[in-house]
């Protein structure tokens, strides 16, 4: 199985590559942007991608510009992976409750309703991470082992 893991926070990049690559193997990709992602989705196949849905423009190593958070970064993945007809199962892993600001902000129940409705295609479920708890794992494996099935 061919995943792609879009994570920007290491802590939790590096707990959930450590369960994939214990459950599933190491044929793992990382990318920790917006662009990363889109370039990553455009140049390989995937099984399944994990995705955070607030990340930054660019990798924080490239020798861009600091970039801006995206608020909503994952829901703009899929709307590009639809456009682009790239329909791998998206799970979205997420450690927040609320996303955006202002009159854009939504929380997570509504925003899964959303994404289930315009993207149903791709978008297969999102998993709430903590770095305290391991449920998060069994609900990663649900998804993953669920879509192995079909």
């Amino acid at each position: 199985m061919k995943l792609l893991i879009v994570e920007d926070d290491q802590t939790k990049l590096f707990h959930l590559r450590q369960f994939i690559a214990s459950e599933y193997g190491e044929d793992i990709d990382i990318a920790t942007s917006y662009t990363s992602a889109i370039n990553k989705l455009l140049e390989a196949r995937y099984d399944m991608v994990l995705l955070d849905m607030t990340l930054p423009t660019f990798d924080a190593n490239s020798s861009q510009l600091p970039s801006d958070v995206r608020h909503f970064a994952g829901k703009e993945i899929l709307r590009k992976m639809k456009r682009q007809k790239i329909f791998t199962p998206v799970v979205i892993v997420t450690g927040f409750s609320t996303f955006g600001e202002g009159y854009e902000k939504m929380d997570l129940n509504v925003l899964c309703e959303e994404l289930r409705r315009d993207y149903p295609d791709i978008y297969i479920g999102a998993v709430s991470y903590s770095a305290a708890y391991t449920n998060w794992q069994s609900e990663i494996k649900a998804f993953i082992d669920t879509k192995m099935e079909i």
